[in-house]
């Protein structure tokens, strides 16, 4: 017997077990798998079938119609009533072909796509950054028929996943994540005010518990007040300190952190900085870390331009317009996994300034140590920079926001003007900005990173673009499936999530399975 068919049968026999203990087989627990990743796949279906066993309810799978076979076999094995076959969604598209219709007629540009809506249910920002993302795009300038024909794909997401909720009675919705097609489940959920865990981050394992409409409104990782005046300062700055110096090692995991932090990298100094792209010595510099293009722009609250693409733009043609700074841009380290590379060379080679680009071998602490200001919608580049008490100027609404320690300008106006005039003014953080910088920067790096590897959800963490070992993880959730389910750590952690009052999972120590 194979050690994949070995897992099969394990699997098997420890969710049947699972599922037979339900209370309540009217009422459902929606989920998503919609990722290939089997890492990925296993521990959020295994999250959810805890969370529908803890709530007693009936837990139902949407998967993704081009999953391979192994993973259907592999997903089945867990969670043993599934939907969203090509059949089921072909029905949804006959059934609904005369709203599709309609919705897909009245996108004409860029704008009536973004504000795309049925009923009451707001679907154009997600189904933008979708988009953007299945073909590769950076921006849409235009509505081709490309575009319409991948429209009528999520917009069929969309009504089978409404129907779903319509038909059933739905008493709690696990989104993998709340951006993309995930997003359109995550909305409907707001919408009808359903309980929902979103988004589900399994290298740290963190997750956010939206229980009333209140909680839709902000970022998931944003932290709560309660929550930032119960940390220690000289105890948050002494773990930071030690966590910031892995992160500058690359041990941090995490696909950006590896390629920003790479030791084949260089760091440059500030002189080498002005000799290399010919810098006045004697002016700051100001620089654009720009975005994935393509990954999400919609993902911040309160984004000032239409996409990264409209804000990238935009700032390097403000800020070339100030005569008193030096400007660079950075290209994301990661844009080889999004296949972006060269597209910030190439709009930079339009606007007439592709020597403002910072070759892809500069190292993350040349940026850190040796610039002024740094530009983003709301990367982590900004919490890095707000560590070394440097100011940043925001043009969204990261978790981080709102603190005092970031320029955030309230529109495109104010934003371009700073830009164009006063960047250059911007003062250091003080102790009082750099201590609440501190606490926040705990509360995301610290508090919400949960991953120990006792936890039973694999025993390896995934990266994207990273390796990783098939057997070795078949091996290991075998292993794990000999421990009764209310016996492992992660249900007694998810039990004491759920029954508390936290938007978040915040890092514990070791669970007692006495505790519970």
């Amino acid at each position: 017997m194979s050690l994949f068919s070995e897992l099969i049968r394990s699997n098997k026999k420890f969710y049947n077990r699972l599922s037979n203990s339900s209370k309540n087989k009217a009422d459902i627990l929606l989920f998503d798998v919609f990722f290939l990743e089997k890492s990925l796949i296993y521990g959020i279906a295994k999250t959810a079938l805890f969370i529908a066993n803890i709530q007693g309810l009936k837990p139902l799978g949407l998967v993704p119609q081009n999953s391979p076979k192994i993973n259907r076999q592999f997903i089945k094995s867990m969670c043993f009533e599934t939907t969203g076959t090509r059949f089921s969604l072909f029905r949804t598209l006959l059934k609904n072909i005369a709203e599709i219709t309609l919705l897909v007629v009245k996108v004409r540009d860029k704008q009536t796509l973004l504000e795309l809506a049925y009923l009451d249910v707001k679907v154009g920002p997600y189904i933008y950054d979708g988009l953007l993302r299945s073909l590769s795009l950076i921006t849409v300038e235009k509505i081709t028929f490309r575009i319409r024909m991948r429209l009528v794909v999520e917009l069929v997401y969309f009504f089978h996943f409404y129907s779903l909720i319509g038909k059933n009675r739905v008493k709690f919705v696990v989104c993998s994540d709340n951006v993309y097609r995930y997003g359109l489940l995550f909305e409907l959920a707001k919408i009808n005010s359903i309980p929902c865990i979103s988004p589900i981050n399994l290298n740290g394992y963190s997750m956010s518990y939206y229980r009333d409409n209140a909680d839709y409104e902000v970022h998931n990782r944003k932290p709560y007040g309660p929550a930032i005046a119960n940390i220690d300062l000289i105890e948050a700055k002494k773990v930071l300190n030690e966590y910031f110096k892995e992160r500058y090692r690359a041990n941090i995991v995490q696909h950006d952190v590896a390629f920003a932090y790479s030791d084949d990298k260089l760091i440059l100094s500030r002189n080498e900085l002005d000799l290399q792209y010919k810098l006045n010595p004697g002016l700051p510099i100001v620089i654009v870390m720009a975005h994935i293009f393509s990954d999400a722009p919609h993902a911040y609250p309160n984004t000032l331009y239409d996409d990264y693409y409209e804000w990238f733009v935009n700032s390097v043609k403000s800020l070339m317009k100030n005569k008193h700074i030096n400007v660079l841009v950075k290209e994301h380290p990661s844009v080889s996994l999004y296949n972006e590379e060269g597209v910030v060379r190439e709009i930079l080679t339009e606007l007439g300034c592709e020597y403002i680009l910072l070759k892809n071998n500069v190292h993350n602490l040349t940026v850190l140590n040796e610039v002024d200001v740094v530009l983003t919608c709301g990367g982590t580049i900004g919490q890095e920079f707000s560590y070394v008490r440097k100011p940043v100027v925001l043009a969204a609404k990261p978790p981080y926001s709102g603190y005092g320690f970031t320029a955030e300008p309230n529109d495109i106006v104010s934003y371009e003007l700073l830009l164009r005039n006063g960047i250059q003014n911007l003062a250091k953080l003080n102790d009082s900005q750099f201590d609440k910088a501190v606490k926040v920067l705990y509360y995301d790096f610290i508090e919400l990173n949960n991953y120990k590897e006792f936890l039973e959800i694999g025993g390896q963490q995934y990266t994207l673009g990273g390796e990783f070992d098939d057997e070795k993880f078949f091996a290991r959730i075998i292993e794990e499936n000999k421990t009764d389910f209310e016996d492992q750590h992660i249900y007694r952690m998810l039990f004491g999530f759920l029954n508390g009052d936290s938007k978040h999972i915040v890092s514990p120590p070791k669970v007692e399975l006495s505790n519970v």
